[in-house]
C-alpha cells in the first residue's frame, strides 16, 4: 500500500479463460468487463500508476475486444489463444469435448506458470487440473484465484456426474488463495460446503454504460422499420439456449401472451454456442408461431446488442434458480427497459423494485407478469429515467464502489 493506494509495480498476473473470447458469448463478458474496471480503477487512482502485465489465455479472442482493451494505460495486455482452429467445435456446458480442449489451453499455460505472481481462473473447471499442480508445487495456493462462473456440480442434470463433479470441485476451491464470486446465491451455496472462514470475495458483474444507453426515439423508429417490427410489440430475450436459461419456457409463455396481444413478436437472440439446441427451437418456433416468433444465432456484445435493445418493448430473462449470475439484465436495464424475471435472489438482488417479478417458475406466471410490464408501459407507469439512474450508480464500470471493491480485493492477493 502506498498512502491508501495498492501499488502493483512488475506485477505479472495470468488470466486463464476456458472458452473463446467472443462478443457473443456470456463469460467473456465477464472477463473483459473486470479488465475494464481495473484499468478504471487505476485511471481514479484506487490503484496506483503502475506498470503491471496481464496474460490472457483463452480458446481465441474477437478483434473487437482487442480494439475495446487496447487503451489500457500502465497495463500491458498479451492473449494467448491457444484453441483458436477450434473455436466452432465449441459448444457450452459440461461434455468430454470440452475436458480435451481444457486439457490442451491449460498445458500452453504451464510452459511459463512459474513467471506469474498471480493466477486469476475463470470459472471453477481448470481447477480440476490445478488442483494436482498445487501438489506439484508448480503453484501455490496463495498464487490462486479463482473467478465462479457458477456451481458446475450444482448446474449438472446427472445426479451421479453431479456427485462425482463436487467431490473435484470442493477439493479445488478448498486449495484456492482467493474465491471470487459474482452474487448472494454462490457465496452461501460455497460457505455451506467449505464454511464462512474462506476468503471468499463478492464482486458482482457490472455493465459499460457507455455502450449501453436510450437511443433517440427517431433512431428507433427507423431500427424497428428496418426490421420489421414498426406496429409490433417486442419482446426480447438475449442469451444461450440452455435449459437453465428457461428458454423453454419462454416460448411457451409467448402462447399465452400472442392471444392477448395480436401485434406482439418474440426475438430469440442467441444459441451459436448451444448450436443443436438452437435448430431445434427455431424449426419448432417457425412451425408453431411463423413469423411471430423471430430467432437469430448471435448478436455482437458491443457492435449491435445496444440497438437490438432499443428496438425492444420489453425484456425477458426467465433464468431458473441457479448458482450462475444474470449479466444480461443490467444491460437491459441500462438501456431502460422493463425486465421481467422470476423472483431469485440473484435477480431481486441487482433490479430491486425495478423489476417486474414472476412469481412462480412457470409459464402462465411468466406470461402474466409480461402482461404487467405491457400495462405499466401503456399507463406510462414504468420509471425508466429512474431505473438507468440506479444501474449507472451501482453496477456501471464506472462505480466508485466496484472499483472500490475491485481494489481491495487485489490487495489482499
Amino acid at each position: 500500500m502506498l498512502n491508501g493506494k495498492i501499488r502493483m509495480d512488475n506485477f505479472r498476473i495470468a488470466v486463464v479463460a476456458p472458452f473463446p473470447l467472443s462478443t457473443d458469448y456470456g463469460s467473456s463478458v465477464r472477463v473483459v468487463n473486470e479488465l475494464m474496471l481495473l484499468k478504471n480503477a487505476v485511471a481514479q487512482g484506487y490503484i496506483s500508476e503502475s506498470n503491471f502485465e496481464i496474460d490472457i489465455f483463452s480458446y481465441d479472442v474477437s478483434p473487437t475486444y482487442v480494439n475495446y482493451l487496447s487503451d489500457m494505460d500502465n497495463i500491458r495486455l498479451r492473449f494467448i489463444s491457444a484453441l483458436n482452429w477450434c473455436t466452432n467445435a465449441y459448444r457450452m456446458g459440461f461434455n468430454f469435448s470440452r475436458v480435451f480442449l481444457d486439457s490442451f489451453l491449460i498445458g500452453s499455460f504451464l510452459r511459463g506458470v512459474k513467471k506469474y505472481k498471480y493466477v486469476h481462473m475463470h470459472t471453477i473447471i481448470p481447477m480440476i487440473y490445478f488442483y494436482n499442480l498445487t501438489k506439484l508445487h508448480l503453484l501455490n495456493t496463495r498464487q490462486l484465484a479463482v473467478d465462479v462462473h457458477g456451481i458446475i456440480s450444482y448446474e449438472v442434470g446427472d445426479k451421479k456426474i453431479s456427485e462425482v463433479v463436487s467431490k473435484i470441485e470442493n477439493e479445488a476451491l478448498k486449495m484456492t488463495g482467493t474465491i471470487i464470486v459474482n452474487n448472494v446465491v454462490s457465496k452461501r451455496f460455497i460457505e455451506d460446503i467449505l464454511g464462512k472462514s474462506y476468503n471468499i470475495k463478492m464482486l458482482p458483474d457490472a455493465v459499460d454504460t457507455r455502450i449501453f444507453n436510450p437511443l433517440k426515439e427517431s433512431i428507433v423508429r427507423k431500427l424497428r422499420r428496418k426490421n420489421d417490427l414498426n406496429n409490433s410489440f417486442v419482446i426480447l430475450y438475449v442469451g444461450s439456449f440452455t435449459e437453465v436459461q428457461g428458454v423453454d419456457k419462454l416460448i411457451e409463455s409467448f402462447e399465452y401472451v400472442a392471444k392477448e396481444l395480436s401485434n406482439s413478436k418474440l426475438l430469440l437472440v442467441g444459441g451459436r454456442w448451444s448450436y443443436p439446441v438452437y435448430k431445434m427451437y427455431k424449426k419448432k418456433c417457425v412451425r408453431k408461431f411463423g413469423k411471430r416468433i423471430i430467432v437469430k444465432p448471435s448478436v455482437n456484445y458491443i457492435k449491435g446488442l445496444n440497438n437490438l435493445i432499443n428496438l425492444a418493448d420489453v425484456t425477458v430473462s426467465p433464468k431458473m434458480p441457479s448458482t450462475q449470475g444474470n449479466q444480461k439484465i443490467l444491460v437491459y436495464a441500462a438501456v431502460g427497459k422493463p425486465i421481467v424475471v422470476y423472483k431469485t435472489m440473484t435477480n431481486y438482488t441487482i433490479l430491486r423494485e425495478y423489476g417486474f417479478y414472476a412469481n412462480e417458475i412457470n409459464a402462465e406466471s411468466l406470461a402474466e407478469t409480461i402482461m404487467k410490464a405491457y400495462d405499466a408501459l401503456t399507463l406510462k407507469k414504468f420509471r425508466s429515467e429512474e431505473q438507468i439512474k440506479y444501474i449507472r450508480e451501482n453496477y456501471s464500470l464506472t462505480s466508485h464502489s466496484l472499483m472500490k471493491t475491485l481494489a481491495r480485493i487485489m490487495n489482499e492477493l
